[in-house]
């Protein structure tokens, strides 16, 4: 049989080479995927820790610049961020009057505060859910303590395909605006 001079590839071997070329896509596309869901979830994961931590220090803040709480307008012992309690509150008596009373509510999941006659602000963005605000009246004869639990998360695609991110704080300030 002679010897042929012809250059070029089998169909075999077009075939083996495109099967390891779709091999090594699918494992670099499988990489990439995972790479910006894990990023996805890192930012939802940020958010919700800075969201939970910026609203816990705001309201432990007016509580601390709080004269007095507001025992009979506000709600002790249970989640104000459900739905069927909504309308409850923590309401401060502060020493100045255009922050008095200060008050703090949630409403369709996002944490609120009122100062005054002021209108009622977000203090959560709406791409973060408020799952938990309860408060406790933890005063004490002359010391008068307030304690906080605050859950925020983010679901859904925001956090990544099926997944939920949730942030849990817990804190207490004392009332010392006497």
């Amino acid at each position: 049989m002679p010897v042929s001079d012809q250059k070029g590839m089998t169909y075999i071997e077009v075939l083996v080479y495109v099967f390891i070329l779709s091999i090594i896509l699918l494992a670099f596309g499988y990489f990439a995927v995972n790479l910006l869901y894990d990023r996805t979830r890192g930012t939802a994961q940020t958010e919700t820790r800075e969201v939970s931590r910026l609203a816990m220090e705001r309201m432990i803040r007016e509580i601390e610049r709080a004269k007095s709480v507001r025992t009979a307008s506000s709600t002790f012992g249970q989640n104000v961020a459900l739905s069927a309690n909504g309308g409850k509150l923590l309401s401060l008596q502060m020493a100045s009057s255009t922050l008095d009373p200060t008050e703090f509510s949630v409403l369709n999941n996002i944490l609120y505060i009122k100062q005054g006659s002021a209108t009622a602000s977000p203090m959560t963005p709406t791409t973060v859910r408020v799952s938990q605000l309860q408060f406790e009246n933890l005063s004490v004869g002359k010391a008068r303590n307030i304690d906080v639990v605050l859950s925020v998360n983010v679901s859904g695609t925001t956090a990544g395909p099926g997944s939920s991110v949730t942030s849990t704080l817990r804190s207490a300030g004392e009332l010392r605006n006497r």
